[in-house]
């Protein structure tokens, strides 16, 4: 299910954990806090995932093609992900505070996933009844299917 728009952007945050990781490492070795690191990447990443909502909004705007703000969302979804268990250090938390914010980041996660998903499958779906949909013909093609029930149905109700 990778796309190859999301080729670079994957190699791009691979690069960037390696780096944060090894950066992390370091100031471990030399008796600092790599949370700091970690946690300021991890934020860094989350507001950079908020823009594309910001894109989703401001569509008229000429800033990249949506195929490649989601190729970067996704590949920077993943970072977040795995920055998340880099700063954490385990996979779940042992304070009831974090595994609070925890359950709340792993939430978030999988509804990403879950809509990733769902994105890649309902249209191959859409296309397989042979018939177009467009999303602005919906309620029409509604109101079409009810009066055709409606008809079938006061067609097969007993007149008096």
């Amino acid at each position: 299910m990778i796309r190859r728009s999301m080729l670079p952007f994957i190699f791009i945050c691979i690069a960037t954990f390696v780096l944060v990781a090894w950066y992390a490492r370091v100031t471990w070795l030399q008796l600092g806090n790599p949370a700091i690191i970690t946690g300021y990447s991890l934020l860094a990443i989350m507001l950079l995932l908020g823009f594309f909502n910001i894109r989703k909004r401001l569509s008229m705007v000429p800033v990249g093609s949506a195929s490649l703000w989601l190729a970067f969302h996704v590949a920077a979804g993943l970072l977040a992900i795995a920055m998340f268990w880099l700063h954490t250090g385990t996979l779940w938390p042992t304070g009831s505070y974090e595994q609070v914010l925890a359950i709340l980041f792993y939430l978030v996660s999988l509804t990403g996933i879950f809509g990733y998903i769902i994105l890649r499958s309902l249209p191959r779906r859409l296309t397989q009844t042979g018939i177009e949909v467009i999303y602005e013909r919906i309620p029409a093609e509604l109101g079409e299917i009810r009066e055709k029930v409606e008809a079938l149905a006061l067609e097969c109700a007993p007149s008096k």
